[in-house]
């Protein structure tokens, strides 16, 4: 293991209540392979965290006093591309967890289903992994399911048309990038497989977000999918 691979993951936590937030907080400095920057209350405070320092995690509710976890979740994925950002939330609506995942959301775990292997989630997240609590897991199966039905259906146009049109400018590069993703490596690993510096990796990442259309992992996986690239 590479000496950037073995330093600690740095994470914050963003959650209002503050039982909730000490619980996090404690799960995250009970492993010593994380490493917590700060647990802060509000989008605001959160955002004066990443503008001054490197953060690889960062978990989120979607309720905060100042603004939507979802905005919070944009505003830190614009500003860091290679952050992850893993819901914690206690709502479990279809729009809303797809929403978060539009957003950039790359896990999403219920405030009432919490394993105890908080730590073990996060450390799966930073390596490429995306956490999802089952009961999030089936809606979005079900979503998927859906999609695809209303697919199949449509004599007209496929609603990925743009999308497939973005993928045609994304460069040789980029597609091998894309490729990495969706292996579900972390933006280190993929460093490693294509002797490339992780700078760089970000600056191809966020590229190909734009030429997609999209704002997360996910969503980019779920497009190049769809798309038969992946």
């Amino acid at each position: 293991m590479s000496t950037i691979d073995s330093r600690p993951v740095v994470v914050m936590v963003v959650e209002d209540q503050s039982d909730m937030r000490k619980h996090l907080a404690d799960a995250i400095q009970s492993d010593a392979r994380l490493r917590l920057v700060d647990a802060v209350e509000s989008g605001f405070s959160a955002m004066q965290v990443l503008v001054n320092q490197d953060v690889d995690v960062m978990l989120v509710d979607i309720g905060l006093p100042d603004m939507s976890g979802l905005q919070l979740i944009r505003q830190a994925v614009d500003l860091r591309p290679a952050l992850d950002c893993m819901v914690v939330s206690m709502f479990r609506d279809d729009e809303l967890v797809l929403d978060a995942i539009r957003a950039g959301a790359t896990g999403y775990l219920l405030k009432d289903a919490l394993q105890n292997d908080i730590a073990a989630r996060v450390l799966e997240l930073s390596q490429g992994g995306s956490p999802i609590s089952p009961a999030i897991a089936r809606l979005l199966l079900r979503n998927v399911q859906v999609d695809r039905a209303q697919s199949s259906t449509d004599a007209l146009q496929p609603a990925t048309t743009d999308v497939a049109g973005c993928m045609g400018r994304l460069t040789a590069r980029e597609l091998d990038v894309l490729r990495q993703v969706g292996k579900g490596l972390s933006f280190r690993e993929i460093a490693d497989v294509l002797a490339i510096s992780q700078r760089t990796i970000v600056s191809h990442v966020k590229n190909i977000y734009r030429k997609m259309a999209v704002h997360s992992r996910g969503e980019a996986v779920y497009e190049a999918t769809w798309q038969g690239l992946l």
